[in-house]
C-alpha cells in the first residue's frame, strides 16, 4: 500500500527528470507511437480469441485434467527411468 501512495505522489509531478524533461517531451515520435499501436492491435487480434476460447473451455469443464502419468512423461513421450 505504501508503494501505491508513493507512486501516486510521484505521478503528480509532470517531469520525468526534475524540471528538465516533461512527459510529453519524453514521448516517442508520432510515427513510432502509431506503429506501436498497430502492432499492439494486431497482437490483441491474434492472441485474444484463443485466450477467450481457452477460458470458455476451462470454465465449461471441457478440458481434461492432467493425470499423474501425464505429469511424469518426458519430452520424448517415454516414462522416465526409475532411480
Amino acid at each position: 500500500m505504501a508503494l501505491v501512495v508513493v507512486a501516486w505522489g510521484l505521478a503528480q509531478r509532470p517531469y520525468l527528470i526534475p524540471t528538465s524533461l516533461t512527459v510529453s517531451e519524453a514521448a516517442g515520435a508520432t510515427t513510432t507511437l502509431r506503429w506501436l499501436l498497430l502492432v499492439t492491435a494486431i497482437a490483441v487480434v491474434l492472441v485474444g480469441p484463443p485466450l477467450v476460447l481457452l477460458y470458455r473451455l476451462d470454465t465449461a469443464g471441457a478440458l481434461q485434467p492432467l493425470t499423474e502419468a501425464d505429469l511424469r512423461r518426458t519430452a520424448a513421450g517415454r516414462e522416465p527411468e526409475s532411480p
